[in-house]
């Protein structure tokens, strides 16, 4: 049964409502004129979730994106109720191959988080849970927030220690004087930076770049602008992830180097989506995504009245960067029973190979019971077999009430 979605519309004709929606300006501020505000965070699936409510709602848990315009409310569950003023029914275009995607859109709502009031806030409220964030992840995901609340503030993320840092720009006067600085433009929404990136035909290219905290990737990359990016000689067909239109596939590889002004990522995992699949991601002109997987290994600091980055590489700066050998991603389709089934195989990938299919229950991983495990320890299981010595992967599954088991050796050299 549908979660119950409490709306409210005012008994006004909606051109005169949206008349006096417009007429108020949204906005952020800190609370009790605080000079800044300490925000914990999760960092699940590369993903900062933060809690906060809507209308006086009970608590929700949002991923903050800095990747997204305008809230979005994603999924309700049996136990969320929230009332949305001023709502009517809009179509967007997002990245994926299926086109249009019907929302909710709702104006004049009040948002808060630990320190932090919205007001006059813009929602759109998706019907259907195309992301299933909170399958995939193991945690409960209502939604996406980004720009409309990161605008009014400078934002340091310690990704380290977990902690958002929301600063007043009245009062901020650090110099940053370790850190690498960006100018840092935004559209749509959108904040940009450009920067230098070595090709694997080692050629140096200026490249326009999205700074997406919502993006689990490294790095994604695609031809625009008159650039044609080289791609790796070694590359994996494979499944990207999910836009606001489908589903986004492409290759995965890897270039040599990520140039950060004097600092280099080697290396780097890299996405090149289909043409088809991101279509609706040309129109700023932009050569590709830096994602979580970069951002994770420096302290970020965006500054959005100044428009400008600045990173300063923390303790995880030389983490290698992991590729999904076994190519196979999980969740688990109930929250409140701790059973995850596989989500998605990728095609030649060494667990389909075999045997593994979708929706198979895994049941234990080299004799560990996943059935003690949360989402995150079976995910963080595989990339311990995928870094170990000997590579080699034994599952216990279920697979419509057969108990079967599977083994498969992964090369010993990643991608």
């Amino acid at each position: 049964m549908r979660p119950f979605l409490k709306i409210s519309i005012y008994v006004i004709s909606f051109f005169i409502s949206s008349q006096i929606i417009f007429a108020q300006d949204d906005y952020f501020k800190l609370s009790n004129r605080r000079k800044a505000v300490v925000i914990p965070f999760k960092f699940i699936n590369k993903s900062i979730i933060i809690p906060l409510t809507i209308n006086e709602s009970d608590t929700l848990y949002f991923m903050l994106d800095t990747g997204l315009k305008n809230t979005l409310i994603t999924e309700l569950h049996s136990e969320d109720s929230i009332e949305l003023n001023h709502t009517t029914k809009e179509t967007i275009v997002g990245l994926g191959g299926a086109g249009r995607l019907s929302v909710y859109t709702s104006f004049d709502n009040t948002v808060k988080l630990k320190g932090i009031e919205g007001y006059n806030q813009r929602m759109n409220f998706i019907e259907e849970d195309i992301f299933q964030l909170s399958q995939l992840s193991g945690h409960k995901i209502n939604g996406i927030i980004g720009y409309d609340l990161l605008k009014h503030f400078i934002l340091k993320i310690d990704y380290s220690k977990r902690k958002l840092t929301f600063y007043n720009p009245k009062y901020y006067n650090k110099r940053l004087r370790s850190y690498s600085h960006f100018p840092m433009e935004i559209m749509a929404g959108k904040p940009y930076i450009h920067t230098d990136i070595i090709t694997p035909n080692n050629k140096k290219e200026k490249l326009k770049l999205l700074i997406d905290t919502g993006a689990g990737l490294p790095l994604w990359l695609m031809d625009n602008n008159n650039i044609q990016i080289s791609k790796p000689d070694t590359t994996v067909y494979s499944y990207i992830g999910q836009g606001l239109s489908g589903q986004i596939y492409g290759e995965y590889g890897r270039i040599p180097k990520l140039l950060l002004n004097n600092i280099a990522l080697h290396n780097v995992m890299t996405a090149f989506p289909n043409a088809d699949d991101v279509r609706g991601a040309n129109s700023e002109g932009r050569n590709g995504t830096i994602g979580s997987e970069v951002l994770r290994r420096f302290y970020v600091i965006l500054n959005y009245p100044k428009k400008k980055l600045s990173l300063k590489p923390n303790k995880s700066f030389k983490d290698p960067f992991y590729f999904n050998q076994s190519g196979v991603d999980f969740y688990q389709p109930d929250l409140t029973i701790p059973l995850y089934s596989v989500y998605n195989i990728r095609s030649n990938s060494p667990a389909e190979k075999a045997g593994l299919k979708v929706n198979d229950v895994i049941i234990k991983i080299n004799k560990k019971n996943a059935l003690k495990m949360s989402l995150q320890e079976v995910i963080r299981t595989f990339e311990k077999i995928e870094i170990s010595k000997n590579k080699k992967v034994n599952l216990f599954i279920n697979r419509k009430d057969s108990m079967i088991n599977i083994e498969y050796q992964l090369p010993q050299k990643s991608l």
